[in-house]
């Protein structure tokens, strides 16, 4: 699957919010890793905190995807932690439903792009921060 800057930092950010046995959190830490900026990346959109948010500058005509690759069980837990997080609010439906419908469709290489946003001059991420 391909995920674009947003999904990816969404996704990482919810993923360490998780709770679970040893195995759940292996799971989740492979795929925070599968999913991490690279520090150019960070640099680029300006990632970082302000008041307890994590913040970036993302312009919607540059957020490139990239493949990401996952196990089937991975897949499959990491789709189970997204049904059943219960502190989304309605901003972060332009990230998770693409993202859900993703993991739902395996690892097929098929572009699933981020709900098209208006321009904004700083994306502050709600809902899937600590």
């Amino acid at each position: 699957m391909q995920l674009d800057r947003t999904q990816r930092i969404s996704l990482e950010l919810l993923l360490g919010q998780q709770r679970g046995d040893v195995a759940a959190i292996a799971c989740f830490v492979r795929v925070m890793e599968a999913v991490r900026l690279t520090e150019c990346e960070r640099k680029e959109i300006k990632l970082r905190v302000e008041k307890d948010n994590i913040v970036w500058d993302i312009d919607p005509n540059n957020n490139p995807t990239v493949p990401v690759t996952l196990e089937d069980a991975d897949r499959d837990r990491i789709v189970k932690a997204i049904e059943t997080f219960d502190k989304f609010l309605p901003g972060d439906y332009a990230w998770v439903e693409p993202v859900l419908a993703a993991l739902k469709n395996g690892n097929s290489p098929v572009l699933v792009p981020a709900v098209p946003r208006a321009p904004a001059q700083s994306k502050s991420q709600r809902g899937a921060t600590a």
